[in-house]
C-alpha cells in the first residue's frame, strides 16, 4: 500500500507539477488482470476514501470540491460522490465555528466528466471536459439511519478479537452515534450532555483504530484477498461529524453543575443552522425565551415546570412536547436562575432520552 501510494504521488506530481498531490490507495473489489481476486466490498472502499480524504484535508477551508469521475471503475464514482457529499458536511461543521454568524454561504460540489477517448487518431485529441453536477450544499446530511457498529464481522471471531471489536463500537456508539442523533434533532441541551462521553475517547481516533483493525484481518490465500470485517462509511461520517462538534462543545462543565444558557444560545444553538433552518429557529426561539423568563429572579436549582407553575407527574418525556420545545420538556429540566445554569434532572440519562424520543440505531449494511 506504501509503495502505491508513492507511485501514484510522483506521478500525479509529474503531471501537476508543482501542486500539491495527496494519494490514497483504497481497497478494490474484482479481479484486475484476470489473476489476483479482491473480495472488498464497495461499502469498505467508500469508508476508507473518506476517512482519509477528511483527514488529509481537514486542515483547508474550501468553498469548492470538484471531482473529476472521468476514469472511476464500476462502482468506484458513486461511492466518492456519497463521500463527498459527507464530506462537505464535515467541512460546513468545521466552518459554522470559524465564520461569523450568518456569513456561512454553503460549499459547492462539481462533477464532471471527459468526452470518451477515441480509440483511435493522430496526434493528441481535442476533448471536453463536461459538467455533471452541481449543487450548493447549506446544510449537512441527515442519516435517516444511524448505525449502531463502526465495523463488523464476517464471520465468527476468536475471543480477544471479538472483545477488542465490541469495545470499538461501544465506545462508537456513545461518543459518536448518541451526539449525532441529538445533532440532527433540535434539542442542544441532550446534544451538550451526550458530548460529554468525547471526553473518554479525546485522545483516540476509533476510525483509524477501527481501518488499522480491518487491514490486521485481511486474509491472503494464493490469489485470493478477503476481509473479515466490514467498516461502514456512514459511521465513519458520524464519528467525524460527532468529533468535530464535540471537540468544540463539549466537556466544559460537569453534569451535576449544568451548562451555561447563555452557551447554548451562543456556541450550541449555531450547530443547528447547517442541519436544518427550522430547527435554528425552534432552538433559538425556546433559548431566547427561557433567557428572558429567568431574568431577575433569584433562588436555587428548580425545574422549568416549577418556574411556569404547570408540574404534571411523568415517567417519561411525550415525544411531540420536547420536540416542539427542543428537547426542554418542562417536567425533565432543571434551571438555577441565579448562575443562568440548566440541566436535565438526574433520572434522565441519553439512553432513556433516545427510548422515549424514538430514536434508534440501526445495523450498518
Amino acid at each position: 500500500m506504501k509503495y502505491s501510494t508513492e507511485l501514484g504521488r510522483r506521478i500525479a506530481e509529474c503531471i501537476l507539477e508543482d501542486k500539491r498531490v495527496d494519494v490514497i490507495v483504497a481497497p478494490a473489489k474484482g479481479r484486475p488482470g484476470g489473476k489476483w481476486e479482491f473480495r472488498c466490498a464497495p461499502r469498505d472502499f467508500a469508508a476508507i476514501v473518506l476517512a482519509k480524504l477528511w483527514r488529509l484535508t481537514k486542515e483547508f477551508n474550501p468553498d469548492t470540491l470538484v471531482i473529476d469521475v472521468t476514469h472511476g471503475i464500476n462502482y468506484m464514482p458513486t461511492e466518492v460522490v456519497y463521500a463527498a457529499r459527507w464530506l462537505l458536511s464535515l467541512y460546513l461543521l468545521k466552518k459554522i465555528f470559524s465564520e461569523e454568524n450568518g456569513n456561512l454561504k454553503g460549499l459547492e460540489l462539481v462533477i464532471v466528466n471527459s468526452d470518451p477517448y477515441p480509440l483511435s487518431t493522430e496526434g493528441r485529441p481535442s476533448l471536453s471536459l463536461n459538467l455533471v453536477y452541481r449543487e450548493k450544499v447549506r446544510t449537512i446530511t441527515k442519516l435517516s439511519a444511524i448505525p449502531r457498529q463502526l465495523v463488523k464481522p464476517l464471520r465468527k471471531l476468536e475471543p480477544d478479537l471479538e472483545r477488542k471489536l465490541n469495545e470499538l463500537n461501544h465506545l462508537y456508539r456513545l461518543s459518536a452515534a448518541y451526539p449525532y442523533a441529538f445533532m440532527i434533532t433540535p434539542m442542544p441541551l441532550a446534544l451538550y450532555r451526550a458530548c460529554s462521553e468525547q471526553r473518554r475517547v479525546a485522545d483516540r481516533d476509533l476510525v483509524k483504530e477501527a481501518i488499522s483493525l480491518w487491514i490486521t484481518m485481511t486474509e491472503v490465500k494464493n490469489v485470493d484477498v478477503d476481509h473479515l470485517l466490514r467498516l461502514s462509511p456512514e459511521a465513519v461520517y458520524v464519528h467525524d461529524a460527532s468529533r468535530e462538534v464535540c471537540n468544540r462543545v463539549g466537556g466544559r462543565h460537569g453534569e451535576e453543575e449544568g451548562v451555561d444558557i447563555g452557551y447554548l444560545f451562543s456556541s450550541i444553538a449555531r450547530i443547528y443552522s447547517v442541519v436544518d433552518e427550522v430547527y435554528e429557529v425552534l432552538v433559538n426561539t425556546e433559548l431566547g425565551k427561557l433567557k428572558k423568563d429567568i431574568e431577575n429572579r433569584g433562588g436555587g436549582w428548580l425545574r422549568l415546570c416549577e418556574l411556569y407553575g404547570e408540574c404534571k407527574k411523568r415517567e417519561q418525556m411525550d415525544k411531540r412536547t420536547a420536540f416542539a420545545h427542543a428537547g426542554l420538556q418542562s417536567e425533565f429540566v432543571e434551571i438555577n436562575p441565579v448562575n443562568n445554569k440548566i440541566r436535565y434532572v438526574k433520572s434522565v440519562t441519553i439512553e432513556k432520552l433516545m427510548t422515549w424520543l424514538g430514536i434508534s440505531l440501526e445495523e450498518p449494511l
